[in-house]
């Protein structure tokens, strides 16, 4: 990110959506460089993703022309109210967010034993998975029928070419998910 703002003259946006369930943060950079804008949201890690509420963190320069775009009332009373209720639950919500980070590295321990898939590391609530020895589709297919667990297939976008994302659910949804994958894989039902 420092190489990026050093080598640039423009208006630099991180997004910072799933920054709560690990990795590095930009906003250690916001006072040394005016250009950076970091984006938050209160739709990961305190499950508010049907609010569409989050913030951006920017010089006040940069802010004060952001808001020129704003519309009026932009954020309704029930959005605002869980907002401010997930702020007063942010021990309670840190706490969620340690054990979806457990479970998510759970998952990624299990999913990059199975052979014919590469599980990928992952610093969000979820693990992207390349399947190698199987087509995705029939892979998500056969999770969905044979199994009853539904995950994304986003093998459609660019570079996720036969990828899934499986979101890290509780232990034992975490398990579920790598005896079928393993299952599938092994050419098991």
């Amino acid at each position: 990110m420092e190489r990026l703002l050093a080598e640039t003259e423009a208006l630099v946006v991180m997004d910072e959506a799933y920054q709560d369930f690990g990795g590095p943060t930009a906003i250690p950079l916001l006072p040394d460089h005016p250009r950076l804008v970091v984006l938050r949201t209160f739709s990961k890690a305190m499950s508010l993703a049907g609010l569409r509420f989050g913030y951006a963190l920017a010089h006040p320069a940069v802010a004060a022309e952001i808001a020129k775009a704003k519309l009026p009332y932009n954020v309704n009373r029930v959005t605002l109210a869980a907002a401010h209720a997930a702020l007063d639950a942010a021990e309670l919500l840190a706490e969620r967010t340690r054990q979806v980070q457990q479970s998510r590295d759970l998952l990624y321990r299990l999913l990059a034993r199975v052979p014919g898939l590469r599980a990928f590391p992952s610093a969000a609530n979820f693990v992207l998975i390349r399947c190698e020895a199987r087509p995705a589709a029939d892979v998500f297919a056969r999770l969905v029928t044979e199994h009853g667990i539904l995950v994304r297939d986003v093998s459609g976008a660019p570079g996720l070419e036969e990828c899934l994302r499986i979101t890290a659910g509780t232990e034992d949804d975490v398990e579920a998910v790598g005896r079928a994958l393993d299952a599938i894989f092994q050419g098991r039902t």
